[in-house]
């Protein structure tokens, strides 16, 4: 499963990168057919948000490592080097930029955009 990585370089400016998440079979109970599932990542809180539409926050690191699992609406992220994407419902971003420029945050459309944000452990 791939996700993008948003990360600051040694002079601190960001950029994205795309990684591969592995999902292998698993059998989590007797009772249900096998699953794939990643290896576990322990995490040290959970959070969801729902930031209205047309919100933006201006240049700035993530304030911890996390991981933001878009559940509904679209969001752009900038980062330092001019790149910009846009992710939707099922995308997953993993926020390691806390320090230096950080990245531009705006959401996109009509619709709130809701967000799962899991922070590292």
């Amino acid at each position: 499963m791939k996700y993008v990585r948003v990360y600051s370089d040694d002079n601190g400016q960001s950029h994205f990168a795309e990684l591969e998440m592995r999902l292998a079979p698993a059998i989590h109970s007797l009772a249900m057919p096998a699953v794939e599932a990643s290896e576990p990542r322990a995490a040290r809180q959970f959070v969801v948000l729902r930031l209205p539409a047309g919100w933006r926050a201006e240049w700035h690191p993530a304030p911890a490592y996390q991981y933001i699992c878009v559940l509904a609406g679209e969001v752009e992220l900038s980062v330092g080097d001019g790149d910009s994407r846009r992710f939707s419902g099922g995308d997953i971003v993993h926020l390691r930029d806390i320090s230096g420029q950080g990245h531009e945050t705006r959401v996109i459309g009509e619709q709130d955009l809701l967000i799962a944000v899991v922070e590292e452990a």
